[in-house]
């Protein structure tokens, strides 16, 4: 299994050289964004609230993906940093039970972190609709994935 240095953009096949820069959390953050835009505007055109509660349940699963991918690659980076791989390289025989390799503990400690933000991220969306109504809390979180978007963005833009 390789190491979060081994892997990053450069894995990543873009075919259009033109959107490279549409690469990792740009990429999601811009589709983000447009799935609420295009929700809005179809919601707005049509007073249909299932077109923009659409686009916005399109939106926040595309952040979510964006996010997991960006979380877990930050947690495996810190747990390699913890403890390098070169102690797991030299096997040994003992009675004990076999110490879990770096790579497996960085991916259940990212599991596990990703599993816990999905449960809490479910509780804040049910809190939202339940404090604000549906069409409150929807114009809300619409808000809310808005501003993080764009903050991401400026984020990503300046580093």
């Amino acid at each position: 299994m390789e190491s979060s240095e081994d892997r990053g953009l450069t894995d990543e096949v873009t075919r259009v050289q033109a959107v490279t820069y549409l690469q990792g959390a740009t990429g999601h953050g811009v589709g983000s964004l447009g799935f609420l835009l295009l929700g809005g505007i179809g919601y707005w055109a049509t007073g249909w609230a299932a077109l923009g509660f659409g686009g916005l349940v399109c939106a926040f699963l595309l952040t979510a993906n964006g996010l997991s991918i960006y979380l877990w690659d930050a947690i495996q980076a810190y747990v390699f940093s913890k403890r390098p791989p070169a102690e797991d390289s030299a096997p040994t025989r003992t009675l004990s039970a076999p110490s879990l390799s770096t790579e497996h503990r960085a991916e259940l400690i990212a599991g596990l972190t990703q599993v816990t933000g999905l449960v809490v991220a479910l509780l804040l969306v049910v809190g939202v609709f339940r404090w604000f109504g549906v069409e409150g809390g929807s114009y809300v979180l619409g808000a809310g994935l808005a501003v993080g978007n764009l903050a991401a963005l400026l984020v990503d833009r300046v580093r």
